[in-house]
């Protein structure tokens, strides 16, 4: 499980680094529209929307620097 986890921030934060915020933004509106679609009151979905939405490129590079492995 923790090889798991690693191997997902990995993940995550290369695409922070390759993907610019509005890039994710759209990526994050598709995979929530289905969700909201059914319940636009959903808690989860509109969070990660208004943070999808919200997110800069400094954001962004400190998400990535903090997901990508550090000598752990």
């Amino acid at each position: 499980m923790k090889g798991l986890d690693g191997v997902l921030e990995l993940i995550g934060g290369v695409l922070f680094l390759v993907l610019t915020p509005s890039q994710i933004s759209q990526i994050v509106q598709v995979l929530t529209q289905h969700e909201l679609s059914e319940d636009p009151h959903d808690l989860i979905a509109n969070a990660l929307v208004r943070f999808a939405a919200s997110l800069d490129v400094s954001a962004a590079l400190f998400g990535a620097i903090y997901l990508l492995p550090t000598g752990r």
